[in-house]
């Protein structure tokens, strides 16, 4: 991890907040990224739990730590809350950056609340097409929320711009014939990625074990990457070797490129960040919202996928039907129709784009925005 220590003679410095989920991370890492070709330094204040210190191994970004606390109702929040943002303002002051970006979760609150406390050019970014709590509370004191959805502009009073999600080197697809070369599969067969996010999800994993009996016939024409996440590997292993399919499975890629390469389907949640790695990919989706998810925004997440043409919304409870859109949709027309419009709907120069718009903010000059981006 770099040091946290401010240099003699200081690039510029672009300072992010978030922590909690690979949604949030892993945009910034994308941006950090982008920043880094500019020759700005990033800071990022997060939480640092295991996920955060596996996710944010070798990135250009250098760590402050925050101990943010998670929304409860009780009496402790508001002083783990007060010591959190005196926490940020001390990290601020110390590291002075032109900007600041929040990233959305609870980790992004104290940080985000300190950069408007001092002054620095505020903005949000926001993955979902319906914004999460802490994206709404800083909107207004925002010189701009940022947003990969025109749908969510009703969702602010201040104009958003949208300029996409932006995509970790690490997730933007490789060459399709190297890829499956790496995998190991093959180059005359359909293969399907199956992800349940940046943690796995349990009923994707079942319902695909669940599925594999009834697409057995097409055992010779279609073959799977499955991204299991930590606890079914074997399960699931087992499933894909006693009904015959070829597959590549793994608990976790920190090189998801690769991964994006090989395949011409995307099965998974709906995610923003999920979306937007698919969709900068080419990939057709058959999209399974998380049905818990805050303010069911990987449902509308989903639906505006769908709207594009790029996807097939499936409910976690129809999870049965997959075998009949699988051989329906594997060996049509319709899936190669899905590709175009999700090459349209993809953003891989997301990143490009923001920090472009950010650098306006480098030499201190703010300027509120007043209009959604094309």
């Amino acid at each position: 991890m770099p040091t946290t220590t401010p240099p003699t003679h200081p690039k510029p410095i672009l300072a992010m907040g978030t922590g909690g989920t690979g949604g949030h991370i892993f945009p910034a890492i994308a941006l950090a990224e982008e920043l880094q070709k500019h020759n700005i330094q990033t800071i990022l204040l997060t939480t640092w739990g295991k996920k955060e210190q596996l996710w944010l191994q070798n990135t250009p970004v250098i760590i402050e730590k925050i101990q943010a606390p998670k929304w409860k109702k009780n009496w402790s929040f508001p002083i783990q809350l007060f010591l959190a943002w005196k926490s940020s303002l001390k990290i601020l002051k110390k590291w002075k950056p032109f900007a600041f970006v929040g990233f959305g979760s609870y980790a992004a609150f104290p940080s985000s609340l300190a950069a408007y406390f001092l002054n620095i050019p505020l903005f949000q970014m926001e993955q979902n097409t319906i914004p999460g709590k802490v994206s709404r509370f800083f909107s207004s004191l925002s010189h701009a929320t940022i947003s990969p959805w025109k749908e969510s502009q009703k969702y602010f009073h201040q104009p958003i711009q949208v300029l996409g999600n932006p995509i970790r080197k690490q997730a933007i697809a490789k060459n399709k014939k190297k890829a499956i070369q790496k995998l190991k599969l093959s180059t005359n067969k359909k293969t399907i990625l199956v992800m349940g996010g940046s943690q796995g999800a349990k009923a994707i994993n079942q319902g695909v074990r669940q599925a594999l009996p009834y697409l057995q016939k097409q055992k010779d024409h279609i073959q799977w990457i499955h991204l299991c996440g930590p606890y079914e590997q074997e399960e699931l292993k087992q499933a894909y070797q006693t009904h015959g399919f070829e597959y590549h499975l793994t608990p976790f890629c920190a090189e998801m490129g690769w991964l994006y390469g090989a395949s011409d389907l995307f099965i998974g949640r709906s995610g923003g960040g999920s979306i937007a790695e698919a969709s900068a990919a080419g990939l057709p989706m058959i999209l399974i919202p998380y049905p818990y998810a805050s303010n069911n925004h990987q449902w509308e997440n989903a639906i505006a996928a769908e709207e594009q043409g790029a996807a097939i919304v499936l409910k976690q409870e129809n999870i049965s039907q997959l075998p009949q859109i699988l051989n329906k949709l594997l060996f049509s027309p319709y899936l190669q129709a899905m590709k175009l419009n999700s090459v349209q709907m993809g953003n891989p120069k997301s990143a490009q784009k923001i920090v472009n718009f950010l650098l306006q903010y480098a030499d201190n000059t703010p300027k509120k925005q007043n209009s959604i981006a094309a």
